[in-house]
């Protein structure tokens, strides 16, 4: 039922138990009968009655509207936060980028592992810096890489990343370390982290971290380069897949921001 159905009802009912209240007066006068007769006893309670109906319909229909009033009232914020929302810069990890790097003699020495972090959000990224960790761990046991303390971006320069563009990145992942982890019977750990500020001088914080799975074939030498190019797997892993919140920056810690 509409809003103005449930008001033109209420109105009505409000109105119905006036106009009782008026025949009964009008009909104790117009028979000239006397006030505590039964007739007029009879008709002064069918009216409370009545009016009593009317109103308990009445304030039903108007708490009904002003609930489904509020409803809308939220679901309108809801629709303009989405809105708001969706105007925001996004920095979200792209595809993992797999790489190698090599001595002099050619001999692989390690594995680069990129985390790519794009804006998929529809207005520009400010003062964007990432980082990474590498590490390894039995991850059957463990649910959070804990590289907090050995991430530190502060210090590094900032950027502006616009839509659709990217923060590059990479961890490298040494060849000797990967060779223990194999016998260890563990998995790589691969953490990153970007921050940045919206449009609206939000910042944030945006975490990704992943297992590594090293194929067995990395352990020699002939078949490295293959294993490195189509054996590695990566899957996301633990709990910090997720953008959270971060105090404004103070003025005199914006400075030296690239702009």
């Amino acid at each position: 039922m509409k809003f103005s159905q449930k008001y033109i009802l209420a109105a009505f009912f409000i109105a119905l138990s006036l106009l009782t209240a008026l025949v009964v007066l009008n009909q104790v006068s117009i028979n000239s009968v006397e006030l505590y007769s039964p007739w007029a006893q009879w008709l002064a309670t069918a009216a409370a009655f009545t009016s009593a109906a009317a109103a308990i319909i009445a304030a039903t229909l108007l708490s009904r509207t002003l609930r489904e009033s509020q409803k809308a009232t939220k679901l309108m914020r809801k629709q303009l936060k989405m809105q708001l929302h969706q105007g925001k810069a996004f920095m979200t990890p792209d595809i993992p980028t797999i790489s190698h790097v090599s001595d002099d003699l050619g001999e692989i020495t390690g594995v680069i592992i990129g985390v790519n972090w794009k804006n998929t959000g529809l207005s520009p990224a400010f003062d964007v810096r990432s980082g990474g960790a590498s590490g390894y761990a039995d991850i059957t046991k463990v649910t959070d890489p804990g590289f907090d303390e050995s991430v530190n971006i502060e210090e590094q320069d900032s950027s502006i990343v616009a839509v659709g563009n990217k923060s590059m990145g990479g961890t490298l992942f040494k060849m000797e370390d990967i060779l223990k982890a194999l016998a260890d019977g563990h998995s790589g750990i691969l953490y990153s982290i970007c921050t940045y500020e919206d449009i609206y001088k939000s910042r944030y914080k945006a975490e990704y971290s992943a297992s590594v799975t090293w194929p067995a074939a990395i352990a020699d030498p002939r078949h490295r380069l293959d294993a490195i190019t189509s054996g590695i797997k990566i899957r996301p892993w633990g709990k910090r897949n997720k953008i959270s919140s971060l105090p404004k920056l103070k003025e005199d810690e914006c400075k030296g921001v690239k702009t």
